[in-house]
């Protein structure tokens, strides 16, 4: 695509995700250009455009003459909170990759500082974005019986945060969609991991559930104690079970408990980063201040923190003591 296009995006880091995003961006999205990138990366050019102007760090980018329309940061977690209050206070709209912090304070400074700037923010919860997602929101809008989950895969752990708190965050942010509410209690556990995995890494499937005083409950599974790459869901509502599985043919599909036939349920097939990256420049096009995501963002940090505690206490955690 064109370097002239309309928004031009500067992305900080270009790790393995950052490169998925370059990527995304050159090939699927024409709504904005990935004009700039900051990295230490001695080939940054092996991932984006010749146009792409490459920056040491993110202060030599905000102190440029440069026009940046918005900002993709794509930095391990315990990062996050100082580059972002940076990009804010310029005023610069920020999109961030989840987990948005690593504590419960890091989220809530953050979340009041984009509060402060009246600023326009977003949080990469992927599955919000993923076309069977939305359809199912769609076919269904109200608040479901249960919702089931499980995410992961067998990747080493990362150095700086633990395994449920990389895979779990997309779909602990897409239960609290669906269920619509604050849970009242959340409560973890370990699971095996699957046999046949090496064990000279740390490796783990962690389950966390959660009630709601609306009488939902959900459980995520999250973990790199899976052997294959796991993405799916089950959400029920009455007698009606609706199947998501990644990368399934077909990805959705409602299972009827009373006897009738299961229905496969069709859904576009765009990959859900370009989506929500595309949210994101809408966000931007639109120039209202827009708090929301962060505010997600911070109730998955709290989840993440109730169930690292209740793990360790072994009981379950209630939603007011965090």
């Amino acid at each position: 695509m064109s370097a002239h296009t309309s928004l031009s995006l500067a992305l900080v880091g270009l790790g393995s995700w950052g490169q998925k995003i370059a990527r995304t961006l050159n090939e699927e999205v024409t709504s904005a250009s990935l004009d700039f990138v900051v990295t230490s990366n001695e080939n940054p050019h092996d991932f984006v455009l010749p146009h792409c102007q490459v920056f040491n760090s993110v202060d030599v980018l905000l102190s440029s003459d440069v026009k940046v329309d918005g900002v993709i940061l794509a930095l391990p977690p315990h990062l996050n909170k100082a580059v972002s209050l940076k990009i804010m206070a310029a005023g610069i709209p920020l999109f961030i990759e989840k987990p948005m912090a690593m504590s419960i304070a890091d989220a809530t400074e953050m979340l009041d500082f984009a509060r402060a700037h009246k600023a326009i923010v977003a949080v990469d919860h992927i599955d919000l974005h993923h076309s069977a997602i939305t359809q199912l929101r769609h076919l269904q809008p109200g608040v479901p019986k249960h919702l089931e989950a499980k995410i992961g895969a067998a990747y080493n752990p990362r150095e700086n945060w633990p395994p449920l708190w990389e895979y779990a965050p997309h779909f602990i942010a897409a239960a609290l969609e669906f269920c619509d509410e604050l849970p009242d209690t959340i409560s973890s556990r370990a699971l095996p991991v699957d046999t046949g995995l090496s064990q000279d890494v740390l490796r783990e499937n962690i389950e966390v559930t959660m009630t709601f005083s609306n009488g939902s409950t959900a459980t995520v599974v999250g973990g790199n104690g899976m052997a294959k790459k796991t993405r799916q869901m089950a959400v029920t509502y009455g007698t009606d079970v609706y199947h998501f599985a990644d990368r399934e043919d077909p990805d959705l599909y409602v299972e009827h408990l009373d006897g009738r036939q299961s229905q496969p349920l069709s859904s576009p097939n765009r990959m859900p980063l370009g989506l929500s990256l595309e949210s994101f420049i809408a966000k931007i096009q639109r120039g209202q201040p827009c708090c929301e995501e962060f505010e997600l963002g911070l109730n998955v940090v709290k989840i993440l923190t109730g169930a690292d505690l209740s793990r360790q206490t072994k009981q379950p955690v209630r939603w007011s003591a965090l």
